[in-house]
C-alpha cells in the first residue's frame, strides 16, 4: 500500500493543516464535477468561490505572521507565489499551445493564442468579462476558460500584501480597516448584479471580498485570539447547555457545531444555485461563510477531522492546483478536436487522465521547483518562460493562427469561408447604436444623396451585410443598418431573456422608427432569427417577447401571441407613414457549426452535407413566422422575400457549396452564404427603388 506524504517538505507540522487540504479537494472536486458532468452538479462552480477564502485565509496568515515578526519581504513574498503557481501552470499551457499547432484550425489556433497570452499575463478574467458578446465563441469552446479564477487571485496577491502592509505599519484600526475594504468590494457586487452580471462574476473588485473574507479571519486568529476564544467560549456553553444534559468537559461544542453548520452551508450551495443564479451576489454569501465556518473550527473539529483530514481527500487537495488546470484544458480540447462535448466514457477517461497527469506534475515538476535550493534562479527562470509563453501566444494571435500549418491546409478554403463581416462588431453594439444619436452602420452608394433603405433586426440582419454592401453598389442607394441580439425589429415589445430584459430592445426600435419617419425614409428591411422568439423543431424558443397589451399565457404563446402583435403593429406603423416595409423570411438554422462538421466529415461538400438540417425541418422551424408573413402578402407596402428556394434543395438545405460554408456559426449566414442572395434581393428591392429613380 502506497503511504501518502500528507506534509510536504518545507512545511511544520505547526503551520500546515491537513483539513484545509481537504476542503481543497472537495472545491476542486465540484468544479470538475461541474465541468465534466454539468447536469450531476449544477451548482458545482461555487467551488471556486471556496478556493478564493482558502487562499485569502493562507496568504494572508503568511503576510501576518511575517509582519507580526518583523520578517516580511516583499521580494520573498513574490517569489514564493512565483514558484508555486508558475511551474504547473506553464506546463499546461505549453501543452496547449503544442497541442494547438497539430489539431486546432486557424481561428481556434489564434483564439487559443489571444487566451493563451491574457492567461500568462494573468488578466484572463478581464478577456472573458469583455468577449460576453454574441459574436463570440461558446464558452465551452475556450480551452482557458476556467484561468479567469487564477487571475483574480493573482491580482489578489498583487495588492493584498502592500495594502495589509500599509494597514498593519499605520496607526489606524486594523479591523476597521479589514472589514471597510470587504465590505466595499461587496457591496458593489450586490449593487451591480442586476445591471452588469457579466462584470460582477469577472471583475477582481467584485470578487475580491471574498478573498479577504479569508484574510479577515486570520487576522482574528493572529491579532484577536484571545477574544475570539473568549467568544467561542461563551457560546460553547450556551449550546451545551441546549444539547447535553451534562456539559462535556472538552469544550468542543461549538467547533464542532461550527463546521457541521460550514459543510451544510456549502452543500445547501451546491444545491440551491445554479447558472441561473445572480452569482456571486448575495448567493455567495453561502460557499463563503460555509468556508470560513470549517476553516475557523479548526483541524480539530468534527467535520474537520473525521472528513477533511481523511487520507484520500488531503491527497487530492495536495493535487488539487494542478487538476484544476489539467481537468478543462483536456475537456475543452477534446471539445474542439472533436467538434462535440465529449461522451460520457470519454469524460470519464478525461477525470482520470486528469488525476494522473495531476499527480506527475506535481511531483515531478511543482514540489522540485517550489522547494530546495536555488531558488532565485529558478524565479529568474520561471519568468523568462512565462514570458516566452506570453510572446508566443501574441505571435499565434497577429499570425492569425499560422494558417499555413500542415493540419490546417487542406481546410482552407472552407475555414477561410467561416470568416465574418468586420463591421458587424462596429453597430452590433447597443450602447452605440441607442445612446449615440443617429450613429448607425451606413452603406453608401455612389451618390450619397439617393434612396436609402433601413435594414434592422437582430444579429442575422448584420450577417446579411454583406449582400446589402453589394446591393447598395449597384443601386447606387444608401443603406443605414442597426441591430442587437435577441432583439427583433418590432414596435411595442421588449425581449426577455430568462428573468432578464435585452437592453433597450424596444427603445433602440422605436428610435429608429422615429428616424425613418423623420428623414422621410421609403423603405425599411427587416431581419431576424424568428424562430428564435416563436420555437421550432429543432429550436426551442431561446427569448420570451412581451407586451403590455396581450393577456399573459404560458411563456411560448405568450412570446408568439406577442410576437404577432409586433408584427402587425410594425407593419402598420409603417404604413401609415408610408413606408414601404421588406421581411424577410429567415435562412435555415443548422444543427451543427461548420468548424465542428470539418472534424466530423471529409472536407468535401458532399460529406460535409450529410449533416446539414433538412428542409423539412427548416420549414416546420420556420413555420409559425411564416404562416403570419404570408397573411400579410396582400397589404400593399409588404414584401416576403423567400430564401429557402436559394439556400436549400428539394431535400436538404446545405451547409457548403463549392468548397466554402454558407454558414459563418450554426445559424448566421457567412459572407460567401450572404452572396447567394444577392439576384433575389436585387430583384425584389430593386424594382421598387428603379420605379422610384424613373419618376
Amino acid at each position: 500500500m502506497i503511504k501518502i506524504n500528507l506534509v510536504m517538505k518545507g512545511q511544520s507540522n505547526g503551520n500546515y493543516r491537513k483539513d484545509i487540504d481537504g476542503l481543497r479537494a472537495f472545491a476542486v472536486i465540484f468544479v470538475v464535477i461541474f465541468h465534466l458532468f454539468p447536469a450531476w452538479l449544477p451548482g458545482g462552480f461555487i467551488g471556486v468561490d471556496i478556493f478564493f477564502v482558502i487562499s485569502g485565509f493562507l496568504i494572508s496568515n503568511i503576510i501576518f505572521n511575517k509582519l507580526n515578526n518583523n520578517a516580511f519581504s516583499f521580494t520573498e513574498f513574490y517569489s514564493h507565489r512565483i514558484r508555486r503557481i508558475f511551474p504547473s501552470l506553464l506546463v499546461v499551457l505549453i501543452f496547449s499551445l503544442l497541442f494547438g499547432w497539430f489539431a486546432f484550425l486557424s481561428d481556434e489556433y489564434m483564439q487559443l493564442g489571444k487566451h493563451i497570452s491574457t492567461s500568462s499575463g494573468f488578466i484572463q478574467n478581464f478577456l472573458l468579462w469583455h468577449e460576453a458578446g454574441y459574436f463570440d465563441i461558446a464558452s465551452e469552446t475556450k480551452p482557458l476558460l476556467h484561468l479567469w479564477s487564477l487571475g483574480i487571485e493573482e491580482q489578489f496577491y498583487i495588492i493584498w500584501p502592500l495594502l495589509l502592509w500599509f494597514i498593519i505599519k499605520s496607526k489606524l484600526n486594523k479591523f476597521t480597516m479589514l472589514l471597510f475594504l470587504m465590505l466595499f468590494s461587496f457591496g458593489i457586487n450586490i449593487g451591480r448584479i442586476h445591471t452588469n452580471p457579466v462584470e460582477v462574476f469577472y471583475s477582481p473588485l467584485t470578487r475580491f471580498w471574498e478573498l479577504s473574507f479569508g484574510g479577515l479571519l486570520s487576522f482574528y486568529s493572529i491579532y484577536r485570539n484571545e477574544l475570539v476564544i473568549k467568544i467561542r467560549n461563551k457560546l460553547d456553553r450556551i449550546l451545551n447547555k441546549i444539547i447535553y444534559e451534562s456539559f462535556p468537559a472538552e469544550g468542543k461544542t461549538f467547533l464542532d457545531f461550527s463546521s457541521i453548520v460550514g459543510l451544510i452551508l456549502i452543500f445547501l450551495s451546491l444545491i440551491l444555485i445554479s447558472r441561473d443564479s445572480e452569482f456571486p451576489g448575495i448567493w455567495a454569501l453561502l460557499p463563503v461563510l460555509g468556508t470560513y465556518l470549517l476553516i475557523s473550527a479548526g483541524e480539530n473539529a468534527f467535520v474537520n477531522r473525521l472528513v477533511l483530514s481523511n487520507r484520500i481527500f488531503v491527497w487530492v487537495g495536495l493535487i488539487s492546483y494542478p487538476f484544476y488546470l489539467w481537468h478543462y484544458i483536456l475537456l475543452s480540447h477534446a471539445r474542439i478536436y472533436f467538434g462535440e462535448f465529449p461522451s460520457r466514457g470519454n469524460r470519464i477517461l478525461i477525470f482520470f487522465f486528469s488525476i494522473v497527469l495531476s499527480w506527475l506534475t506535481f511531483q515531478i515538476i511543482e514540489k522540485p521547483i517550489r522547494f530546495g535550493k536555488y531558488n532565485r534562479i529558478k524565479v529568474i527562470f520561471l519568468i523568462l518562460s512565462m514570458f516566452i509563453v506570453f510572446l508566443s501566444g501574441i505571435t499565434i494571435f497577429l499570425k492569425e493562427g499560422f494558417p499555413k500549418r500542415a493540419f490546417q491546409k487542406k481546410y482552407t478554403n472552407y475555414s477561410d469561408s467561416i470568416k465574418t463581416y468586420s463591421p458587424e462588431d462596429n453597430c452590433f453594439d447597443i450602447e452605440y447604436n441607442h445612446e449615440k444619436e443617429n450613429n448607425w452602420y451606413k452603406i453608401y452608394g455612389l451618390n450619397s444623396n439617393s434612396t436609402k433603405i433601413f435594414a434592422y433586426g437582430d444579429s442575422h440582419s448584420l450577417s446579411m451585410l454583406p449582400v446589402l454592401e453589394k446591393i447598395a453598389n449597384t443601386l447606387n442607394i444608401q443603406i443605414l443598418s442597426s441591430g442587437f441580439s435577441g432583439c427583433p425589429p418590432f414596435l411595442g415589445i421588449q425581449s426577455i431573456r430568462g428573468d432578464q430584459n435585452i437592453h433597450n430592445c424596444s427603445q433602440l426600435n422605436q428610435r429608429i422608427y422615429e428616424y425613418v419617419k423623420q428623414n422621410n425614409i421609403k423603405f425599411v428591411f427587416l431581419i431576424a432569427r424568428w424562430s428564435y422568439y416563436t420555437g421550432g423543431s429543432t429550436r426551442p424558443t431561446e427569448i420570451n417577447l412581451i407586451s403590455m397589451d396581450i393577456t399573459k399565457d404560458t411563456d411560448l404563446e405568450f412570446s408568439r401571441k406577442s410576437f404577432e402583435y409586433g408584427l402587425i403593429k410594425t407593419v402598420e406603423m409603417y404604413a401609415n407613414i408610408g413606408v414601404h416595409v421588406f421581411i424577410f423570411e429567415d435562412n435555415p438554422q443548422q444543427k451543427i457549426d461548420p468548424k465542428d462538421a470539418l472534424k466530423k466529415a471529409k472536407p468535401i461538400d458532399s460529406e460535409i452535407n450529410k449533416l446539414s438540417i433538412s428542409l423539412q425541418e427548416h420549414m416546420n422551424n420556420q413555420s409559425y413566422a411564416n404562416k403570419l408573413f404570408n397573411n400579410l402578402k396582400k397589404q400593399s407596402n409588404v414584401t416576403i422575400i423567400k430564401s429557402s428556394d436559394i439556400l436549400c434543395d428539394t431535400s436538404h438545405c446545405p451547409l457548403a457549396k463549392n468548397d466554402h460554408f454558407l454558414y459563418s456559426d450554426d445559424d448566421h449566414l457567412s459572407i460567401f452564404g450572404s452572396y447567394l442572395l444577392y439576384d433575389r434581393l436585387y430583384n425584389e428591392i430593386g424594382k421598387y427603388i428603379l420605379k422610384i429613380h424613373n419618376r
